[in-house]
Parts: C-alpha cells; sequence; structure tokens
C-alpha cells in the first residue's frame, strides 16, 4: 500500500494472497491509520522489484524519484517532515514488449513554516508561606493558658510574661 505521504507498506507474494495479512482493495486505509496521508496505490511487488516470473531476456529500467519541497503550515520553523520516495521502473524486455511498468513517487519534504508564540511567562504570585491552621492552634492555647492563669490569679505574674513570649514563639514559627 503507497502512501501519500510517500511512505508505503508492503508484503510478500504469498502474504498478499492472505487475506488476514495482505492489503486488498476492500482493506481498510493502513495509511489514514497510521497518521501517514492516505492510500494511493495498491501494488502486488514491492517498489523496485523485478517479478520473479520475468523472462531472462527481460531488464528492468529505473525511473528516479524526484525531491519535492513543500512548506507546512502544521509544523514550526526548523522542523521537517520527510516522506519517502519511490523509484519507479519498467521491465522491457529484448522483444520491445513492457511486462511491468510504474511510475516513481516522488519523496515530499515538509518545512515547517509555523511561528511559534513568544510566551512572557506571567510573574510568580509570592507564596504563602505561613501556616494558619499552626496560628489558630497558637491562638486556641495561649486563650486557653490565659484563662487558666486569670482563674487563678496570675494574671499579672510572671507566668503571664511567659505565656506571652511562648505565644509569640508559637506564632512565629507559624509564619506569623
Amino acid at each position: 500500500m503507497h502512501c501519500s505521504n510517500g511512505t508505503y507498506r508492503y508484503y510478500t507474494d504469498e502474504q498478499f494472497k492472505d487475506s488476514n495479512t495482505g492489503f486488498t482493495s476492500r482493506s481498510s486505509d493502513f495509511c489514514a491509520e497510521n497518521s501517514q496521508g492516505t492510500k494511493t496505490t495498491l501494488a502486488d511487488n514491492p517498489p523496485g522489484s523485478i517479478r520473479q516470473d520475468a523472462p531472462a531476456n527481460c531488464n528492468l529500467e529505473r525511473t528516479p524519484y524526484k525531491t519535492i519541497y513543500k512548506d507546512a503550515d502544521w509544523l514550526y520553523v526548523g522542523q521537517i517532515e520527510e516522506g519517502h520516495g519511490i523509484t519507479g521502473g519498467k521491465l522491457v524486455c529484448s522483444d520491445g514488449k513492457i511486462l511491468n511498468s510504474y511510475d516513481p513517487y516522488d519523496k515530499t519534504i515538509y518545512r515547517g513554516t509555523k511561528v511559534r508564540d513568544r510566551v512572557t511567562p506571567s510573574p510568580t504570585p509570592p507564596v504563602d508561606t505561613r501556616n494558619y491552621a499552626a496560628k489558630q492552634k497558637c491562638e486556641s492555647d495561649y486563650s486557653s493558658a490565659r484563662a487558666q492563669l486569670s482563674i487563678h490569679g496570675a494574671g499579672n505574674s510572671s507566668a503571664m510574661q511567659q505565656l506571652q513570649n511562648l505565644h509569640s514563639q508559637c506564632l512565629r514559627r507559624a509564619g506569623f
């Protein structure tokens, strides 16, 4: 099976005759299924091969393929996608008969024309490293301890001063 992008897939004569492995006109489009363009032709001989039943007085006259460059707007500038060219030929016998012929399939090289957008990175917002859950725990513990000290009449004591220092340390560890 020859594909429109220049690639091809072929089987031996035995595989070709087997409906489980070979291509027929009713086969699905192998080229389209494998992102290689679309099916263009089916052939029962690999490109460039001479039929095995060809008489000895016949020679293969080859026709080289051309290389064609095409711009492709689906490729970025600097990228290329290269197809395969297939040399054509004909099997000419000394009596002038042509037993087999096939046209060359030009090799296409696609050159990218798509320009990449210049993306300006957005400024990264500052990361908030403060731990709000830890702050809430500090505040809760401080309130409970302060209430206990007040209940026991230690509202102006060194214990209250120490509690305030511990509260400040707890808030610093939480990032506040």
